[in-house]
C-alpha cells in the first residue's frame, strides 16, 4: 500500500503582470524571498542553488524555463535522504494581476525530510 502525505494549497495575488512574476520567481537567487520558511539563504551555481534550510544544507533545481510558466523543482538534502520532487508551481493570470498557486505534497514536514 502506498503512503499518503498531507498537502496544502497556498495562493497569493501579486500586482504585477504574469510574465514579470514568472521571471522573478524563476531566478533561484530570489528563492529565499518567497520560500521564507524553508530557504534561509542560497548560493546559485549554474542551474542549481545550494541553500541553507532549517534542517541543514540542500540543493534545488527548477525544470527548464518554459512557456507555460511551470516552476516544478527538485530538492536534494545534503544528508543523503534522497531527492524530493515538488510539482505544479506556476503563476496564473488574474486580470491585470498574477496569482501564484502552490500545492505541497511531499515526503517532508516541519521537522525535515522524512526520507
Amino acid at each position: 500500500m502506498t503512503s499518503t502525505y498531507p498537502s496544502r494549497i497556498l495562493s497569493i495575488s501579486i500586482d504585477r503582470p504574469l510574465e514579470q512574476v514568472y521571471d522573478y520567481i524563476y531566478e533561484l537567487k530570489h528563492f529565499p524571498d518567497w520560500a521564507t520558511s524553508f530557504c534561509l539563504s542560497i548560493q546559485v551555481a549554474g542551474d542549481e542553488g545550494r541553500m541553507e534550510t532549517p534542517e541543514g544544507p540542500a540543493v534545488i533545481r527548477f525544470v527548464e524555463r518554459n512557456r507555460w510558466g511551470v516552476l516544478d523543482h527538485w530538492v536534494s538534502a545534503r544528508n543523503g535522504t534522497g531527492e524530493l520532487y515538488f510539482p505544479a508551481r506556476r503563476p496564473e493570470r488574474s486580470g491585470e494581476r498574477a496569482g501564484l498557486y502552490a500545492a505541497s505534497a511531499a515526503r517532508c514536514d516541519r521537522r525535515g525530510f522524512l526520507g
